[in-house]
């Protein structure tokens, strides 16, 4: 009886492990502020079931003396839904910092196939200094940058990365 609990629960394990949904590390020394009161983000492809979290690699901090910190979260694309959010340590620099997200709408639903938009906001509206790709290795998705009002698109992805959780059968 114990051998048929434990691979079963090995199979769950399996079925039900995390996923690299994006990940794009930083290229050299390549990095940019966003504007002040703006965010930076990432449109992405869903390949899971459920974000578990996400982080960014973030260059010089911007708030060390004002504290504050990162409002991380995934929205549905185009409509801006908003799915999962979490926070992440600010004043760190040239490392990743990570948000788990502990708050799940639940009027919105992940599907698989579908795209979203990851979105890094500073808690008091402070410029964030991020670093990106410039040579676009993940196809299915761009960085976005709110110039001009809509955000416009560039050819580039943020460095960053999103775990998920998903059934993979």
């Amino acid at each position: 009886m114990k051998r048929v609990i434990t691979i079963a629960l090995v199979f769950a394990a399996i079925a039900l492990a995390a996923t690299r949904v994006y990940d794009i590390e930083p290229y050299k020394n390549v990095n940019a502020w966003s504007p002040y009161q703006g965010y930076i983000g990432q449109t992405f492809i869903a390949t899971c079931d459920s974000f578990v979290w996400a982080d960014f690699f973030v260059g010089a901090p911007n708030d060390t003396a004002n504290g504050g910190h990162y409002n991380i979260e995934i929205q549905e694309s185009p409509n801006g839904l908003w799915v999962v959010r979490g926070k992440a340590q600010a004043g760190i620099s040239y490392d990743y910092t990570q948000a788990f997200f502990t708050e799940r709408n639940p009027n919105a639903k992940v599907i698989k196939g579908k795209t979203y938009l990851l979105k890094v906001t500073h808690s008091g509206g402070e410029s964030i200094n991020f670093y990106y790709n410039p040579h676009n290795p993940y196809k299915y998705g761009q960085i976005m940058l709110p110039q001009g009002g809509a955000g416009p698109v560039h050819p580039w992805d943020l460095a960053a990365r999103i775990e998920g959780m998903g059934l993979n059968v």
